[in-house]
């Protein structure tokens, strides 16, 4: 018999610069549902045409149902992260979440001026949320919530 050893990535193993099986690059992880089918994301960078105006990142994602359970859309998520008047991240996360009772900023990036949306349609229970928030960074490491 011959032995073919796997990628540490397969085996879970010692290599730790790869994520975990299931997980990905950006640590989001990935765990089956059999309720849904086939889903894709796309995430996207843009900027204006002087950067450091308007630069950032978005993501679109769809999800479907399983076909044993009807099929369909399931859930439909619109997320991005922008920043104003800084050099252009292309390592933003597009994913901002926040507590009902209280918001707390993210860390500070060094942009004077954060955007955060999440938006998603659940097809399922015909739910429409939505997450904005804008943050101005002062000096001295202050935030105030603009929107």
């Amino acid at each position: 018999s011959i032995s073919i050893p796997l990628p540490a990535a397969i085996t879970g193993g010692v290599d730790q610069t790869l994520p975990e099986l299931g997980e990905s690059l950006s640590g989001v992880v990935y765990r089956p549902d059999k309720s849904k089918g086939i889903g894709f994301k796309a995430t996207v960078a843009i900027a204006t045409t002087a950067e450091r105006v308007f630069n950032g990142t978005f993501t679109f994602e769809m999800l479907f149902n399983h076909p044993d359970v009807g099929g369909g859309l399931s859930d439909m998520w619109f997320r991005g992260t922008a920043q104003m008047m800084a050099p252009p991240d292309p390592t933003l996360t597009p994913v901002y979440n926040y507590d009902s009772l209280g918001i707390e900023p993210p860390p500070a990036n060094g942009a004077p001026i954060n955007a955060f949306a999440e938006i998603n349609y659940n097809f399922n229970e015909n739910i429409l949320d939505a997450q904005l928030a804008m943050f101005l960074y002062l000096n001295g490491g202050a935030s105030l919530l603009v929107l």
